[in-house]
């Protein structure tokens, strides 16, 4: 199957709260869309902000998340 591939990125934002299978739903996503030969991407925004030394005042490092969101 292949479809239609827009000029134009797009992307899919998925969110809500802790456990409710955000990232398997992005996983899932991300194997449809390769199976129908679409180049995508899929980028945990929890998994980015993850690095270390984080910034001063912020522990969790979410000032990074939010610059991708």
């Amino acid at each position: 199957m292949h479809a239609e591939r827009s000029p134009e990125p797009s992307f899919l934002l998925i969110n809500g709260t802790v456990g409710v299978g955000k990232t398997s739903v992005a996983e899932g996503v991300g194997d449809l869309l390769t199976d129908a030969e679409i180049p995508d991407a899929v980028i945990d925004l929890d998994w980015l902000r993850q690095s270390w030394p984080t910034p001063s005042g912020d522990r969790f490092n979410f000032g990074m998340m939010l610059e991708f969101a």
